[in-house]
């Protein structure tokens, strides 16, 4: 079991109430019915509870050059997450690849990436992000980002009593502007 913690703010970190989110963890995330709905409140948060397991991952520690070429990979406890938010009237799956390693608790952000819905309604359609940061949404016909319109702010995975706790924050950034 997994309790989370969500909050959604924008780029001011001022609470966003009132938005509808989808929470999905472990696999199953590109199905469009898969993990937990709710509409934020006042403060723009939501607290629940899920039952999914967190599996187990080799990864290295970033640390400095030097370190870098010494260290070894470790056994990591690790959660995929992913966040249905809306962008530019569009639905878009935010996933994150989470992994905490055991011995002195820090916690890695190994992927961010965003998907779209393909016409059956699964998020199949990777959002690329090239070289320069740009983003290249399908939807868009050309079209660059520089965001995808929403970021984790905050993510941190901790055992709990009686399984997992996990705090995710995303900010919302403000709408693109044409140019």
């Amino acid at each position: 079991m997994i309790d989370v913690h969500f909050k959604l703010t924008d780029a001011e970190y001022a609470p966003l109430a009132g938005v509808p989110v989808r929470v999905a963890l472990g696999s199953g995330w590109r199905d469009p019915d898969a993990g937990k709905r709710f509409v934020t409140d006042s403060s723009g948060e939501s607290v629940f509870a899920a039952a999914t397991d967190v599996d187990r991952r080799w990864r290295r520690l970033p640390t400095n050059f030097v370190d870098s070429l010494f260290s070894v990979p470790k056994r990591t406890e690790h959660l995929a997450v992913a966040t249905q938010l809306e962008f530019m009237d569009r639905p878009c799956l935010y996933v994150l690849d989470i992994h905490r390693f055991p011995h002195g608790g820090d916690v890695l952000l190994d992927r961010f990436s965003c998907y779209t819905a393909d016409p059956g309604g699964r998020f199949t359609r990777q959002v690329r992000q090239d070289r320069n940061g740009d983003w290249h949404m399908r939807e868009l016909g050309g079209l660059l980002l520089t965001s995808v319109g929403h970021k984790p702010s905050n993510y941190l995975l901790e055992p709990a009593p009686g399984g997992w706790s996990l705090q995710l924050a995303f900010m919302r950034f403000p709408p693109p502007i044409r140019r």
